[in-house]
């Protein structure tokens, strides 16, 4: 029996899941969009402690997983970093799995996001600075275009070359929804459960059974250098 947790901060929302032999035994989620600012430093700890007790405690979990991003710097280094503390901490073997690869695996598991065969789904995530992290993915989950960061310009461009039936949702198309809709694009309803991730989906993409995660380096993806980087070595801009 094969019991796993999984996490992710790298967007503005907390989630975490458990899992166990597939089956979602927890799944939880906090904070925005539309909501006061990320808390992931206070609600992370407390949703993986009763992740851990909805399947029985510390001693049942055989792999912990967690979004390795693209997503915000601060985000992400505050999940790597509590999946380090972990790893030290006990004996389950600690995974990365790419957040927008586990929020198209949440696309495509709901209704919303589900489609015939051939559909294809674009998960987006809020890049800042007036671009989007974004991928796609095909109705049976393999990977179709790999993980980009641009305008919202970039993802029309792509859904034109893709020249399938697409959902379009995540936390990037609540953000920038009247851009992609000015483009030609549908993305999902504002009040559509596919536009949020889900812990449920770290896991099951860690537990996926090809070992696609099993020997991932727990290293944020960022696709862009951070600002924090790109200023060095100059002053950064006021506020």
């Amino acid at each position: 029996m094969a019991t796993t947790i999984g996490f992710d901060t790298a967007t503005e929302e907390t989630v975490v899941g458990a899992t166990v032999d597939g089956e979602v035994l927890f799944d939880f989620r906090s904070g925005p969009p539309g909501g006061p600012r990320p808390a992931h430093s206070t609600e992370l700890l407390p949703g993986i402690e009763k992740a851990v007790e909805a399947v029985g405690g510390w001693d049942r979990i055989d792999r912990v997983a967690v979004g390795t991003g693209p997503g915000t710097y601060t985000g992400l280094r505050v999940a790597v970093a509590t999946a380090r503390g972990l790893a030290l901490a006990g004996e389950a073997e600690v995974v990365g799995v790419p957040t927008l690869a586990a929020l198209a695996h949440s696309m495509i598991g709901l209704p919303a996001g589900s489609g015939e065969q051939g559909h294809a789904v674009i998960p987006l995530i809020d890049a800042k600075r007036g671009e989007l992290f974004f991928g796609a993915w095909s109705a049976d989950g393999r990977q179709l275009e790999p993980d980009a960061v641009g305008p919202p310009a970039a993802v029309a461009e792509l859904a034109s070359r893709l020249e399938l039936p697409l959902r379009v949702a995540g936390p990037g198309a609540l953000r920038f929804r009247s851009d992609l809709i000015s483009l030609g694009l549908e993305p999902a309803g504002e009040d559509d459960p596919v536009n949020h991730l889900r812990g449920s989906a770290i896991c099951k993409l860690a537990d996926g059974g090809d070992g696609r995660y099993e020997e991932n380096r727990l290293e944020p993806i960022y696709l862009r250098r951070p600002d924090a980087e790109r200023w060095s070595g100059s002053q950064a801009p006021d506020g």
